[in-house]
């Protein structure tokens, strides 16, 4: 069902870890249905597709609502207060989701900054675009916000010591 892709298994993967009650079987049939959604791409792209599809219908909504929003930021990677701004999440709220969503594979960490992996990247950026624009704008404008901030503490750091950069 994953085509030998190995990222569409370690997603698949991902997903059986996720849910210790869901078998084997269960998980091929549901790739069957998630490639019915698909009906033009076929080989690596469909396997692909099925995958994340199925990755993201089993994630919990708020899971899913923030995916979509990291799917706006505009630079490679981003940061837990990015990701905290899009989503308008607290820092912590941010930092368990970023943790979950790297956890069922949909991010990649590396040194404290997340980035999708190159296949989920065209996918949340497609699922960003379908948001209504009012919604895309704010979390932009939050962003905007956040990044004003950041920037302005490492012009004048609260304890006078080395400014350090967020994004």
């Amino acid at each position: 069902m994953c085509a030998y892709v190995p990222a569409a298994v370690d997603l698949a993967a991902a997903v059986l870890r996720a849910d210790p009650t869901r078998t084997v079987a269960a998980l091929a049939e549901d790739l069957g249905r998630a490639r019915e959604r698909f009906p033009g791409l076929a080989g690596e792209a469909l396997a692909l597709a099925a995958a994340f599809d199925l990755a993201y219908r089993d994630l919990p909504a708020s899971r899913r609502r923030l995916l979509r929003y990291l799917g706006l930021h505009p630079g490679p990677e981003f940061d837990v207060a990015a990701a905290a701004a899009l989503g308008n999440l607290t820092l912590l709220h941010a930092r368990r989701a970023l943790t979950e969503l790297r956890d069922r594979r949909l991010l990649i960490e590396t040194g404290g900054r997340f980035r999708f992996p190159d296949f989920v990247a065209a996918h949340a950026r497609r699922l960003a675009g379908a948001e209504p624009a009012v919604l895309r704008d704010a979390a932009l404008d939050r962003l905007r916000d956040a990044d004003r901030r950041a920037a302005a503490r490492a012009r004048h750091p609260p304890d006078g010591g080395a400014a350090t950069d967020h994004y």
